[in-house]
């Protein structure tokens, strides 16, 4: 039915590497129940020495081909993560049931091999059997990790075929997997027809309309699912905390939280820091932390982010520092929050012995973790070590290089921002209108009005991005700086009536006292007045330009009642 991504079968599997020690024989001798409970506790406890001990007398016993003790070494080897272990076992088996397909299936899947899961199916089809229910839910649950919606369709038929979709376990499966590949649509058609609904059902959907931001319908669905009668579960409440909007909606879900007696629990307490962060109350973020009895690693990682990102870089290395004590490893979404604190405080030593630790622990460098070191580097002004943390990123994208793009505008390299622009281009990034908002910038402040205007026409006929405000705002600055001040107020009056506009005015102006010209000077300060009555800037600047024709006082208050009644007299109308 599926068509194999691999040429893989059950006979593939004896080219695995035996890594259990036959040539040690155990004392005792052991029954077939013990050697079942011992598998177990093994399988619970993922202890894989005592596991592949017990092995080792179940083959010195040649029990290792019965096929009820294979379904045991199977779960015990998969849980302990020693996949090769279980397909070792599975191919010695003399005569696999169906359970001995379902457990090595259902071993690949949750471990992630979804490919060979698919494989295995098809093996099994092959050899005449007829898949059962924890069969399909197994490949479902690899179609669902690798997202192959038609594949999916082709196994939701198959289960229609053979009579099981009125069953809950198997809907609230599908409907899992259609949400996972992005096809709501699907899944409420098979919510829709499911006789009765569990609480996985409800939370399938719910989770679904959540991954693809409709919190609205995500609620509607979390109401309907208490009026029908069942009550939300740590899941639901995750789900729903993470769709929540503003801290009135999230405060109304703690309460039910608090109801449910769920507060201390780790998973519903970590959505509910996330939810109070993303909505800037990191005081109530704390607090449930605080209220955990025992925080993991995912819950500290999001109590220092929400510290890291509402600014509090302080705070967020004094909770590092304490995760640190309680001998709790961080991982790169750890290192990624510290490292945007110490960004956000000039902390570059701090930064550096991160960036040490992770390279000790030898983990990957992933893109997140090189944008934060870009941007911490180029913060703190070492534009060399930012430069050199984007090569040795085995994949950049857009943030990566608008972040290294930004710093060297700032400083007014526009020879480096140019070179990044056509390096970011060959290597397949697209710039957008945050890229070449950094480029009409460094443009401004090296002069390089050519330059500026190319760059101005090009982002809109070569790469398709529009033109914003600031964008004319930046040609503003860029003209006036360089004393083109008509080409300046030509821009200005192609600038939509927004109050960004205002900035425009401001650029104009400043640039009209750089060169001392009268005429520009007053029409500027004239729409500022409009635009601002009380606007001081203005005044000044105005003043240091009467200041500098050498016109008094008196003759700038004339000035000013003129220019508000020219600009009232001139309504809106582009200069």
């Amino acid at each position: 039915m599926l068509k194999a991504a691999l040429p893989l079968n059950r006979r593939s599997f004896t080219q695995c590497t035996a890594v259990s020690d036959v040539g040690h024989e155990c004392e005792e001798l052991l029954s077939r129940e013990v050697i079942q409970n011992r598998l177990e506790e093994y399988t619970c406890s993922k202890d894989l020495k005592l596991g592949r001990h017990l092995h080792r007398s179940i083959v010195s016993n040649g029990l290792d081909t019965a096929s009820d003790l294979g379904d045991y070494l199977i779960r015990m080897f998969s849980s302990c993560g020693s996949l090769p272990e279980a397909d070792l076992i599975f191919c010695k088996i003399a005569k696999p049931s169906l359970y001995s397909w379902h457990s090595i299936m259902s071993a690949h899947a949750l471990l992630g091999d979804g490919l060979t899961t698919i494989n295995l199916f098809h093996s099994l089809e092959q050899q005449g059997l007829k898949p059962c229910k924890f069969i399909f839910l197994s490949l479902l649950t690899a179609l669902r990790k690798l997202k192959c919606l038609p594949e999916g369709r082709l196994v939701h038929s198959q289960i229609l075929s053979d009579g099981l979709d009125s069953d809950v376990v198997i809907g609230s499966t599908l409907i899992d997997m259609y949400t996972k590949c992005g096809s709501l649509d699907e899944a409420r058609k098979v919510f829709d027809v499911l006789p009765n609904l569990n609480v996985v059902s409800w939370n399938a959907m719910i989770a679904g309309f959540v991954q693809q931001q409709d919190d609205t319908t995500a609620f509607e669905f979390f109401s309907k699912m208490q009026k029908s009668g069942i009550q939300p579960t740590k899941f639901t409440f995750s789900c729903v905390l993470n769709a929540c909007i503003n801290v009135d909606q999230g405060m109304q879900i703690h309460d039910q939280v608090m109801l449910s007696m769920l507060e201390s629990d780790v998973v519903v307490g970590t959505a509910l820091m996330n939810m109070y962060a993303k909505c800037g109350c990191v005081a109530e973020a704390h607090k449930a932390f605080d209220r955990l009895i025992h925080p993991d690693l995912a819950s500290w990682n999001a109590i220092i982010a929400g510290y890291s990102q509402r600014g509090y870089g302080s705070s967020a290395l004094e909770l590092f520092r304490k995760m640190i004590k309680q001998n709790i490893e961080g991982d790169l979404i750890t290192f990624s929050s510290v490292i945007n604190a110490c960004a956000s405080i000039g902390a570059i030593e701090v930064g550096r012995l991160v960036y040490n630790e992770i390279v000790a622990k030898r983990l990957e460098l992933d893109v997140v973790v090189g944008n934060s070191l870009i941007d911490m580097y180029a913060k703190s002004g070492y534009l060399q070590e930012a430069h050199k943390i984007l090569t040795t990123l085995s994949s950049r994208d857009l943030v990566s290089w608008n972040t290294l793009i930004a710093v060297y505008a700032q400083h007014g390299n526009c020879r480096l921002v140019q070179q990044c622009l056509w390096d970011m281009i060959k290597e397949g990034t697209k710039p957008d209108e945050r890229t070449f908002l950094s480029i009409l910038a460094a443009c401004s402040h090296a002069g390089s009005v050519e330059s500026g205007r190319k760059y101005f026409v090009s982002m809109v006929e070569d790469f398709g991005v529009t033109h914003s405000a600031d964008h004319f705002n930046c040609m503003i600055d860029l003209l006036g700086r360089s004393g083109h001040l008509k080409d300046a107020k030509l821009f200005l009056g192609s600038v939509p009536e927004l109050p960004s506009s205002f900035t425009g005015w401001t650029s104009l102006l400043a640039a009209s006292d750089k060169y001392r010209n009268m005429e520009v000077g007053r029409q500027s300060f004239g729409r500022l007045s409009v635009l601002d009555p009380v606007c001081g800037s203005g005044y000044v600047l105005m003043s240091n330009i009467f200041a500098g024709a050498k016109v008094d006082q008196r003759s700038f208050e004339t000035a000013k009642a003129s220019e508000r009644c020219w600009c009232f007299e001139s309504g809106r109308e582009s200069l």
